[in-house]
């Protein structure tokens, strides 16, 4: 499915009018006192404001005005359908063929952080993808919903993309293609922007081979100014979160991965340790 390219309009549309009136609405109903009768008038002014402000619309877009009225409804509970959609996806590519691997935790965390969650955030991203690993969503609709964005749809679209793909390929033996493809067209993304967003992934990860050192430091989850003293202090904090003895509810195939993991941070203390 190849998706349509937005054409902007130089006159002002009904869908910008609509939308202008939308932002009003929010805004009074945001501003206004609990009662009823005062939410309908202060979003009637509202509406009313920004018909007369239409042509700088646009401009409190770029402001970040909106940003701000979203994370208000956010906190109401509509949160953005992009992030909902991504967290629940990762979750269900996590659960396909097999059990959730601590690399597929530790990938979602990395995710929030790098997205610079609030707490409030954090705990919605992960019951969403805890939702991911049940049959519950609504795959169509949580889609759709992502294709009804205007605003920096591609960037969105891009973000989800990378993100699934990139989990896929912590355990490349499992077959998560099929899966994949099916929420990648849920989105409306063909299956050629997969397979260009999986070269551009593993080109990204063979660069990153070419440095083992920094490979070995990321592993650690240390930067480049750490020293001898902070080195050994990241790997004792690695080994006891991926030592088996403190995973007693562990499956088989955890513990393998588990054990796994101790030997590449074995190798990259010993890698870094021999460097400096």
């Amino acid at each position: 499915m190849v998706r349509p390219q937005p054409q902007h309009a130089k006159t002002r549309s009904p869908r910008d009018r609509a939308l202008a009136a939308a932002i009003g609405a929010v805004a009074g109903y945001i501003l206004s006192p609990p009662d009823l009768r005062s939410i309908a008038l202060y979003a009637l002014a509202g509406i009313a404001v920004a018909w007369m402000c239409q042509s700088g619309v646009r401009w409190l877009l770029r402001l970040g005005g909106v940003k701000r009225l979203c994370r208000r409804l956010r906190q109401r509970g509509q949160p953005h359908p992009h992030m909902r959609f991504a967290f629940t996806a990762l979750g269900r590519l996590a659960k396909c063929e097999g059990v959730v691997l601590p690399a597929h935790i530790d990938y979602v965390d990395h995710l929030i952080k790098r997205l610079g969650f609030s707490s409030f955030d954090r705990s919605q991203a992960i019951t969403w993808f805890r939702e991911g690993k049940t049959p519950a969503p609504n795959w169509p609709m949580l889609g759709a919903s992502c294709q009804n964005i205007i605003e920096d749809r591609q960037l969105l679209d891009d973000m989800v993309l990378e993100s699934m793909c990139a989990l896929s390929l912590i355990s490349p033996a499992r077959n998560t293609r099929p899966t994949l493809l099916e929420l990648a067209d849920s989105l409306g993304l063909s299956e050629a922007h997969v397979d260009a967003t999986f070269v551009r992934l593993k080109h990204r990860q063979q660069a990153g081979r070419q440095s083992p050192n920094r490979d070995a430091r990321a592993l650690l989850g240390i930067d480049d100014a750490a020293d001898q003293d902070d080195i050994k202090l990241a790997y004792r904090r690695q080994v006891a979160r991926w030592h088996p003895d403190r995973m007693p509810e562990a499956s088989a195939a955890e513990v393998k991965q588990a054990e796994l993991k101790l030997n590449e941070l074995r190798d990259a203390f010993e890698l870094l340790s021999a460097g400096d």
